[in-house]
C-alpha cells in the first residue's frame, strides 16, 4: 500500500499546473474520438439486434465480437490465455426465483399474502437452498453495532429465530453526522455496509431481513424487481463479491405499511428512528424455491502496449461494462446510456490511446455481469492477466451520454483512492490542463455509487480508481435507454477529458527503480 501512495504522489508531482491553450500540445489521439465514430458504435451496440446484451445470449455474444474486432483494428493485442486470446470466460451459476413463491403475513387480523416481484423483492437469496423461513419479527433500525459510540441496534433485542426489519442502506448519509468518520466509513460503501449490517444479523441469530426501502428504490422499483428475478454468481468461486449468508427481501409500501400497522413509528414517513423494539402479535412466512443454469460468458481484453522499457510491467487499466438487462417484459432493454456509452468510450478511446506514445502500457476491459453484481470485473481482479501488484490505477466508464440527469453540467467522478486525495488532485491538474469538460461532485461524498460499478472490484484490491459517470436519469434500466437520447457532443469531450486523464497517467516520468519497492 505505501508503494501506491509513493507512485500517485510521485504522479502528481509530475503534472505541470497551467490552463490549456492553442499552443498547448494536443496528445494525438484526442483528434480520433469523433462524435461520427461515438455515434457509429453507440448505434450497434444499443440496437435491437443484440437483444440488451444480457450474458449468456447471443446478444452478449455479438457485442463481444464487435469489441473484439474494434480492438483488433484498432493494433491492441490480447493478453488472456498468454496473449492467445481477447476473450477471458467467465463461469456463472444463474439461480431463478420460482415464481409461485409466496410471503404470508399473519396477524390479528389474518393472514394477507404477498406475492413476489410485485409486494416484496429476492434482494439475496443466500444461502441458496430451499427452504421454508417463519418467525416473528424486529425492527432494528439500521441494524449496526458500534456501542463505543453509542449505537447497538441489537442491545437488549432478542433476534434469535425471528425476521429482523432495517433501512435500507440509502438511509446511511443520515448517520453520518452521528458517528466518527472512521466508523461511518465502514458503511458508506453502500453494498459493503448492507453485506456488514447482514452479518451483524446472522450472527445475532436472526432466520432474514426485511429491507425498507428508500425513496429511491421505489422510483425503479420494477426496473429491480425483474433484475432480481434471478440472481447470478460466480460458479464454483470460493470469494464472491458481496458475499452473504442470510436471507433478505426488499418490501413495498403497502408490506411495509401492514408491518407497522398500529405502531407508533411509520418508517416510510417518519424521521430515522435509532430505536429498537419487537413487533407483537405478528409472523410472517416465506417458501424459498428456486432453480438454477449454468452459463459462460466474456469479458473483452486488450493492451496497448507501453513505448518504454522501464514501464512495461506497470499497468493502467480503462474499463467499463459491455453487458445489460437483455428483454423483460417483452421488450428490450437496450441500455443505450447505461453502458453501451461506457463500453464506446473504452472502444474509442483504446483506439486513441493506441495512435499515440503511452509510456506504460494500458489495459482496456469490458467487462461481463456487471449488472448481475460487479461479477465480470471481480473475476478478472481475482483471475488477472497480470499482476495485480502491477496494476497503478483503474478508470472506470459507466455512462457518459446523457446530458439531462441530475448532474447539473459536466462529468462526475468517484474516487476510492487508498492514498487519500491524491488521485483526486491528479484529476484536478489534468483538468486544469484540459478543460474540455466540467466536473461536477455531486456524488463525490456520498455513499450512493461508491460501491455500485466497476471500479469497486479494483478498490478491494488497493488500486486507486477512479468511477465517471453522467448521473441518474428516468429512462435507466428501462426500454427508453434508446441511442437518441444520447447528446454526442457532450459525450465526445468527456470522452476527450478521460483520454487526456488516460495519457497524463500513462507517460508520467517515473524511473523503474521506483515500482521496485512494492511489498
Amino acid at each position: 500500500m505505501k508503494d501506491k501512495i509513493h507512485l500517485l504522489l510521485v504522479l502528481l508531482w509530475c503534472f505541470p499546473i497551467f490552463s490549456y491553450s492553442q499552443n498547448d500540445s494536443i496528445p494525438e489521439g484526442a483528434n480520433s474520438i469523433t462524435i461520427p465514430e461515438l455515434k457509429d458504435h453507440m448505434y450497434y451496440l444499443a440496437s435491437d439486434e443484440l437483444d440488451g446484451r444480457l450474458p449468456g445470449t447471443s446478444g452478449y455474444k455479438k457485442a463481444a465480437e464487435y469489441a473484439v474486432t474494434q480492438f483488433k483494428q484498432s493494433g491492441l493485442v490480447p493478453i488472456v490465455d498468454n496473449g492467445t486470446s481477447f476473450l477471458q470466460p467467465v463461469p456463472l451459476r444463474l439461480y431463478y426465483w420460482d415464481e409461485k413463491n409466496e410471503l404470508i403475513l399473519n396477524n390479528s387480523t389474518g393472514r394477507i399474502n404477498y406475492r413476489i416481484g410485485e409486494d416484496f423483492i429476492i434482494h439475496s437469496g443466500e444461502p441458496y437452498e430451499s427452504r421454508s423461513l417463519s418467525g416473528e419479527m424486529v425492527f432494528v433500525s439500521m441494524g449496526i453495532q458500534e456501542p463505543e459510540h453509542g449505537f447497538d441496534n441489537y442491545k437488549g433485542i432478542d433476534v434469535k429465530g425471528k425476521w429482523v426489519i432495517m433501512y435500507s442502506g440509502y438511509y446511511m448519509d443520515e448517520l453520518e453526522e452521528m458517528l466518527p468518520p472512521d466508523t461511518f466509513s465502514k458503511y458508506k460503501e453502500r453494498h459493503n455496509g448492507q453485506r456488514l449490517r447482514e452479518e451483524y444479523a446472522r450472527k445475532a441469530g436472526a432466520i432474514g431481513i426485511i429491507i425498507i426501502p428508500h425513496k429511491f428504490d421505489f422510483d425503479f422499483w420494477d426496473a429491480l424487481a425483474d433484475s432480481r428475478r434471478k440472481q447470478v454468481k460466480l460458479r464454483n468461486f470460493k470469494n464472491q463479491p458481496f458475499n452473504s449468508e442470510i436471507t433478505s427481501l426488499l418490501a413495498n409500501e403497502r408490506l411495509i405499511s401492514e408491518i407497522f400497522k398500529g405502531h407508533e413509528l411509520k418508517p416510510l414517513e417518519d424521521k430515522l428512528s435509532l430505536k429498537s423494539f419487537p413487533l407483537e402479535k405478528i409472523t410472517l412466512d416465506f417458501d424459498k424455491n428456486f432453480y438454477t443454469e449454468d452459463i459462460v460468458s466474456y469479458n473483452v481484453i486488450g493492451l496497448v502496449k507501453g513505448s518504454t522499457s522501464t514501464n512495461y510491467n506497470k499497468y493502467i487499466t480503462v474499463g467499463a461494462h459491455l453487458d445489460h438487462m437483455g428483454i423483460q417484459n417483452g421488450e428490450i432493454i437496450n441500455g443505450a446510456d447505461d453502458n453501451a456509452s461506457g463500453s464506446v468510450g473504452v472502444i474509442e478511446m483504446a483506439e486513441a490511446v493506441a495512435m499515440s506514445k503511452s509510456g506504460h502500457p494500458v489495459i482496456f476491459i469490458l467487462y461481463t455481469a456487471e449488472e448481475m453484481g460487479l461479477l465480470g470485473s471481480w473475476y478478472f481482479t481475482e483471475n488477472p492477466p497480470v499482476s495485480m501488484d502491477n496494476i497503478i490505477a483503474n478508470i472506470n466508464l459507466d455512462m457518459l451520454g446523457r446530458s439531462d440527469g441530475d448532474v447539473e453540467k459536466g462529468i462526475c467522478p468517484i474516487i476510492l483512492d487508498t492514498t487519500g486525495n491524491e488521485l483526486k488532485k491528479i484529476i484536478l491538474n489534468v483538468h486544469h490542463k484540459y478543460p474540455v469538460t466540467d466536473l461536477d461532485w455531486t456524488y463525490a461524498d456520498t455513499c450512493r455509487y461508491r460501491s455500485s460499478s466497476d471500479h469497486y472490484s479494483f478498490h478491494t484490491k488497493g488500486v486507486p480508481s477512479v468511477f465517471f459517470f453522467d448521473g441518474t436519469n428516468p429512462d435507466i434500466h428501462t426500454p427508453k435507454d434508446d441511442a437518441v437520447k444520447i447528446d454526442y457532443e457532450y459525450f465526445q469531450k468527456n470522452c476527450e477529458f478521460v483520454y487526456h486523464l488516460i495519457m497524463e497517467l500513462a507517460n508520467a516520468s517515473i524511473e523503474e527503480t521506483q515500482f521496485n519497492n512494492r511489498k
